[in-house]
């Protein structure tokens, strides 16, 4: 994995985020739907910043490329949704374990989507030579 150590920290503190929001809870709905926010965050602000970095790049992407990376966008709300199912279950003494088994979940997200963003960045896969994809 090729993750700066930077990102590294990042995922830590904001997962160590989620464990105190968690952890301030008593109801799990409460909790889950707390942990969720974090994924509203990460899809109002971290996605539209990335769009406006590659925006000149965009003019010169196929259809299925932008395609790809707004689909990209909302892998985060999958991985958010199943780290706040993660936090919000468990009993409160376990949410050491949630951190760990989360952070873990998160960090693999995050290579698995700086893969897919290099993938539709290159726009090498199967279907590029489709007529629509152009």
């Amino acid at each position: 994995m090729d993750i700066p150590f930077i990102l590294l920290l990042v995922i830590l503190f904001e997962e160590g985020l989620k464990v105190i929001g968690a952890y301030s809870e008593n109801e799990r709905w409460n909790r889950f739907w707390l942990v969720v926010l974090y994924g509203l965050w990460e899809l109002t602000i971290d996605k539209p910043l990335r769009g406006l970095a590659i925006s000149e790049e965009l003019d010169a992407w196929a259809n299925c490329q932008v395609l790809l990376l707004i689909l990209a966008a909302i892998l985060p709300v999958l991985m958010h949704g199943i780290t706040a199912a993660i936090y919000a279950f468990p009993k409160k003494r376990y949410l050491w374990a949630s951190y760990i088994f989360s952070s873990t979940i998160h960090f693999l997200y995050n290579e698995a989507a700086d893969r897919l963003y290099r993938v539709i960045e290159a726009g090498d896969f199967f279907w590029s030579h489709a007529s629509w994809c152009n």
